[in-house]
């Protein structure tokens, strides 16, 4: 009986592996980043689209290039790929890109009741806040390729703080009021000079998810973000 007792004990240690996300929910690409998401050389390719883009080609080429310069900012933080390996820990990454300051990255953490928050904040002295340069000859060049070939950023500021379980019940609690993951992940095609996107990642064991908002309006979502904000480094920055 006593052996009986103990092998079931076992079987649900092993069902209950918090590594060991739900089926299906991420890539597992060895190609593309290893367990700890670090990636595979220069990744451009940190966000996985669940929905189909509009159907206007120019509008989807849009959206990629911005979501490859969405990557080159978290590549260039030495940040892990979210979408591809469960890491262990629940994460919500948020990327915070205003036209006219430093990018910047909040991300709170539960790894199995430890809670932390992490503060990331890039320099691109040449381009900040610039959505294109030109070339000599006068033609429009995309910012994402000046980037990936000729600049890195400097990180400016990187801080890891414990917060209280309290803290993350309340992020948790903002985030979930509006069901996100039956919303359009993506709601700006068009281009845009200034103001700022805000992207929200989340990475739970049961669930790998991102949404963009460009200049999002009040409720819900901005609330969350901004509470991430109030207890980050990044809480005297301009909000906008």
């Amino acid at each position: 009986m006593r052996h009986i007792l103990w092998f079931f004990c076992l079987f649900l240690l092993g069902c209950s592996n918090p590594c060991e996300p739900d089926r299906g929910v991420y890539a597992i690409n060895e190609t593309q980043s290893d367990q700890n998401g670090n990636p595979i050389g220069l990744s451009d390719n940190y966000f996985s689209l669940h929905e189909p883009l509009e159907s206007t080609n120019e509008l989807n080429d849009m959206v990629i290039s911005r979501l490859q310069r969405h990557s080159k900012v978290l590549y260039d933080l030495n940040e892990p790929i979210l979408h591809n390996f469960y890491l262990c820990k629940d994460i919500y990454r948020f990327l915070w890109l205003r036209a006219f300051e430093k990018p910047t990255v909040i991300e709170i953490i539960n790894e199995q009741g430890k809670i932390w928050l992490i503060t990331k904040i890039i320099d691109y002295p040449l381009i900040e806040g610039v959505d294109s340069v030109f070339n000599q000859d006068g033609s429009l060049q995309d910012v994402y390729q000046y980037m990936r070939r000729s600049i890195k950023g400097e990180i400016v500021l990187d801080t890891a703080v414990e917060l209280s379980r309290t803290e993350w019940r309340r992020f948790d609690k903002l985030i979930n009021k509006t069901d996100y993951f039956k919303e359009k992940q993506i709601d700006s095609y068009g281009p845009v000079i200034d103001g700022s996107y805000w992207v929200l990642e989340w990475h739970l064991k049961n669930k790998y998810w991102f949404i963009e908002r460009y200049h999002p309006d009040p409720g819900s979502f901005r609330d969350a973000c901004e509470y991430l904000i109030s207890l980050s480094l990044a809480d005297k920055e301009n909000i906008y």
